[in-house]
């Protein structure tokens, strides 16, 4: 009888745990939705007539995206404010023969911590001491090279 009652409560944390996994497994499933595909790249062509958007991706060439009134645009209120050449990260799913965007979102330069805004000539005398700096690398590795 006590190998009768281990098998019964083995058996029963045995189908405790597949249904457990099971749940766990369709719950991950359905945080992504179903067919939903991410690209990053940069825009290459808006047109607001068409409502299309053709984005570059590297290795991927140029993908072609429509868009609709239920497209979420992040950073831009619509097609229209994300001139090429963007940086975007767009969300698609396929319908038919069409790639239907979902979630459109100017993928912005953040700025370090502290940081709200920088101005034009900041950042310009930054990227210029910044290559003078690679240039003195440069320089300096020919010269170990040398000898």
């Amino acid at each position: 009888m006590n190998s009768k009652r281990n098998f019964s409560t083995s058996s029963i944390l045995t189908i405790v745990l597949f249904l457990l996994s099971f749940l766990l497994v369709n719950g991950a499933a359905a945080a992504e939705p179903e067919g939903i595909l991410e690209i990053k790249g940069t825009v290459k062509a808006v047109s607001n007539k068409a409502k299309t958007v053709s984005v570059t991706v590297e290795g991927k060439g140029v993908i072609m995206l429509k868009f609709t009134e239920a497209t979420e645009f992040v950073n831009a209120k619509s097609g229209g404010d994300i001139p090429p050449p963007t940086a975007v990260v767009v969300k698609y799913k396929t319908v038919g023969a069409d790639n239907l965007a979902t979630y459109i979102k100017k993928d912005l330069v953040q700025l370090p911590d502290g940081v709200a805004e920088i101005k034009t000539a900041e950042l310009a005398a930054l990227v210029a001491d910044l290559l003078e700096e690679m240039d003195a690398l440069r320089m300096h590795s020919r010269r170990s090279e040398m000898g």
